[in-house]
């Protein structure tokens, strides 16, 4: 009889959430699992969910006992996961694993978006940029992952060609990062566009993300948020978000809705977030959605070290 190879390398195993799981910012891999194919573990592991999101999550081992760790808490906060929900693990090989999620109702969760480029981003293939006002995408059928050359080509764009090597750079790192940028900023100067590909490959989100320059002093105490992001990433009915800091700290911003246009600011509670960081003209700030689920946002902030005054 011939071996069967999906069993041989393929196995299952459920954990339910506890409330010291989450206490711990850790989960424990059953002992039998970490017996049998603990020894082809590395020390990171790839969970990804039926959205097709790949997570990088840490695996740290003590003697027999194998947790996931570095990450792992980023996951379940992104899923909004809570005690009493059930995970069922399916491991394929080399530290892969596919994880399906249900809530307390024994029902499967509703997963977010994957983390995909925006429809009408501000950046296409590399090496081009394109504004984003009045376009219409002629192909609206689901995306997976990352806009193709040939998908590219389905789309209505006005594009811009990019004639300096430090702005091929700076949407070539944002594209490889996924990371959104409004189309506000045009015309950028040779140091914004250095400190932007500073900023992002020093932070590396994980998450869906966007960056922002803080170029004018209104934009400390105004933030409006790039449509590409909340028109994925927010709820309508969202009134407001919470930001963190590496540090732990928290604030609680009231977020508006532009009727006519349909950007979503900030208000109430972005300029005591924006007095406590000290933000000033020139810094760069990376927003990071660690959770959809009462949004909260992880803010990394990259300080000019010559500040920028730009009317514009």
């Amino acid at each position: 009889m011939k071996s069967n190879s999906l069993a041989d390398t393929c196995s299952h195993f459920f954990k339910i959430i506890l409330p010291d799981t989450l206490q711990h910012k850790e989960l424990g891999i059953p002992e039998k699992f970490v017996k049998k194919f603990g020894d082809g573990l590395c020390s990171a592991a790839t969970l990804t969910v039926p959205n097709g999101r790949a997570w990088q999550v840490g695996l740290r081992k003590d003697g027999e006992t194998i947790c996931f760790s570095n990450g792992w808490h980023d996951f379940v906060e992104y899923h909004s996961i809570s005690a009493g929900y059930f995970l069922l693990f399916k491991y394929i090989k080399n530290s892969n694993f596919h994880v399906l999620i249900f809530k307390k109702t024994a029902c499967e969760i509703n997963y977010p978006d994957n983390g995909q480029e925006p429809e009408n981003g501000d950046f296409d293939t590399r090496g081009k940029t394109c504004e984003t006002e009045n376009l219409v995408e002629e192909n609206n059928g689901p995306r997976q992952g990352k806009l193709n050359s040939d998908e590219l080509l389905h789309c209505k764009r006005r594009r811009l060609d990019i004639n300096d090597e430090d702005e091929l750079e700076l949407f070539s790192v944002l594209e490889d990062m996924r990371i959104i940028m409004s189309r506000r900023y045009k015309n950028l100067a040779a140091e914004e566009k250095k400190m932007l590909i500073s900023a992002a490959r020093l932070f590396k989100p994980t998450n869906p993300s966007f960056m922002t320059l803080l170029r004018t002093s209104s934009m400390c105490h105004r933030l409006y948020m790039p449509l590409e992001f909340t028109d994925k990433y927010l709820h309508r009915n969202d009134a407001s978000i919470k930001l963190k800091v590496s540090d732990g700290r928290e604030w609680s911003v009231q977020l508006s809705r532009n009727r006519d246009r349909g950007w979503i600011y900030t208000q109430r509670g972005w300029n005591a977030f924006s007095k406590d960081m000290d933000l000033q003209p020139g810094d760069v700030c990376v927003f990071e959605l660690i959770r959809m689920e009462d949004p909260l946002m992880k803010v990394s902030v990259f300080a000019a070290s010559k500040r920028v005054h730009l009317s514009g």
